[in-house]
Formats: structure tokens, sequence, C-alpha cells
């Protein structure tokens, strides 16, 4: 089962988010995506990832998104623009935003997209 959402809390309690605002589920995209969004806290160094994957679960890209914040831990905002060179036409695909802790790696906070390249 894949996984579309996921937060986690900070030691004060208050929420780890992201949420992709753009495009919608099921939005058909050709050469790029337009992706916007926002996130509750800050990442580190506004840095979050996204990955690309098929329906197999094949990772087919993946690349850094700057977040936009007033201030470290701010509330943030993001908009990126993501190449999809190479994936075949009527692949649906899963842009994922990953906020990963740089202490470890693990996930701190997810949003998911399905979407149809065309």
């Amino acid at each position: 089962m894949r996984i579309t959402n996921y937060t986690t809390a900070t030691p004060d309690g208050a929420i780890r988010s992201i949420e992709i605002m753009s495009p919608a589920d099921g939005t058909q995209v050709t050469e790029f995506v337009q992706v916007n969004g926002t996130v509750s806290i800050a990442p580190f160094e506004n840095n979050l990832s996204y990955f690309i994957y098929d329906e197999a679960g094949n990772q087919l890209g993946v690349g850094p998104i700057t977040v936009t914040a007033p201030d470290f831990g701010a509330p943030g905002t993001f908009s990126e623009l993501i190449p999809l060179a190479g994936i075949p036409a009527d692949t649906t695909i899963y842009l994922e935003i990953h906020d990963l802790s740089a202490a470890d790696g693990s996930l701190l906070a997810l949003d998911a997209v399905k979407l149809i390249v065309k």
C-alpha cells in the first residue's frame, strides 16, 4: 500500500506536514509538472526532496525543492517546475514530496499526488 500523506509531531507538539496545493490528483501532465504547496514547519536549510515513482514502485526521478519561509521553522511555501523527461506517455506516476531528517534521513512529512503523463 502506497503512503500518500504522512506527518510527525515536534517535541513541543507542533505538527510537521506538507500539502501539495497543485496539481490535483489525476492531472494529466507532459514534459514538466508545476508543483505548488505549503509546509507547516520549514525543513532543515529550507530543502525538501521530490521523488517520482511508477505504479510498480520504480523510481523515475528525484530532486530538490526549495521552501520559502520567513524564518527557521516557520510555515512556508514551495513552487517548483519538475522535469518528466524520459517518462513514457500514458504512464501513471506518483509525485511524492518528502521532508527528510538531516540527522538520520528518517521521514518527517510527506504528501503525494497521482498524475498521468501524456
